[in-house]
């Protein structure tokens, strides 16, 4: 979690090189990967049988919820930073966005937002309540004979 942080962080420092974004893309991508085979395994490892099915839908939509709300907070930063051309022709002087075409700081300003709601959700997690049995991910434990 503390990698997603770091990734998040240092994407949303301005002037970066393709490399450097996607070799922190591809940490970021990796670590996604890691969370969504694991995510469903957990759950169905802290629910009873009976609730199972119905904790692994809510996982599905909780996930769902938060890619559609993240591509929103994007759109909205892009929309609000656009390209601007200045066309100066024949003693006119036109200044008009270019359609589609998004500048830099539209980006930096959603990798701070989100770089900051998961910093949010690591402090969450961190003072979250704990003292239940620890995940045994799917592996039967021998229980000891009573």
């Amino acid at each position: 979690m503390l990698a997603v942080v770091g990734v998040g962080f240092a994407l949303a420092i301005p002037h970066y090189s393709w490399q450097l974004f996607a070799g922190l893309s591809a940490v970021f991508g990796i670590g996604f990967a890691f969370f969504y085979a694991a995510a469903a395994i957990l759950m169905v490892d802290a629910l009873p049988e009976e609730q199972q099915g119905i904790g692994s839908g809510m996982l599905g939509v909780t996930m769902s919820l938060g890619g559609a709300i993240g591509t929103a907070i994007m759109a909205a930063f892009q929309s609000a930073n656009p390209v601007v051309a200045h066309i100066d022709a024949v003693g006119r002087s036109v200044v008009q966005p270019i359609p589609q075409v998004f500048a830099d700081r539209a980006y930096v300003h959603t990798f701070w937002v989100m770089a900051a709601a998961v910093s949010v959700a690591l402090v969450i997690a961190v003072i979250m309540k704990h003292g239940r049995k620890p995940s045994t991910a799917g592996v039967v434990v021998d229980q000891p004979n009573e």
